[in-house]
């Protein structure tokens, strides 16, 4: 793998190759900063996540911990987590919410 000698731009999608993303995700220089694949693209988003996007998790996931403790239904809930698959569809999503029946949510 080679070394991304550039600076990526920040805030916006850019064309790079998933090496490059994977290169560009474990470099300390953004260690704080979100990061986003999609179809061939990379977003590197430095600015921390905002009260707006927290707001809307924290009603979301109210919604769904009152319906199910309503319905007596077992759930499993995590705020800001981000994934990685690899292989030939290889995707990183994230953050924001996440629920799933039982222990299901965010288990490998």
């Amino acid at each position: 793998m080679s070394t991304i000698k550039t600076n990526l731009p920040t805030n916006k999608w850019a064309i790079a190759t998933w090496d490059e993303f994977i290169e560009m995700a474990n470099n300390p220089a953004y260690k704080k900063a979100k990061c986003y694949y999609h179809n061939e693209q990379i977003r590197i988003e430095t600015m921390p996540i905002g009260p707006d996007h927290s707001r809307n998790n924290a009603i979301t996931l109210f919604a769904i911990n009152l319906f199910c403790t309503i319905k007596g239904l077992a759930f499993n809930s995590l705020d800001n987590c981000s994934y990685r698959m690899t292989g030939s569809a290889s995707r990183k999503c994230g953050p924001g919410g996440e629920c799933g029946p039982g222990g299901e949510c965010g288990e490998s």
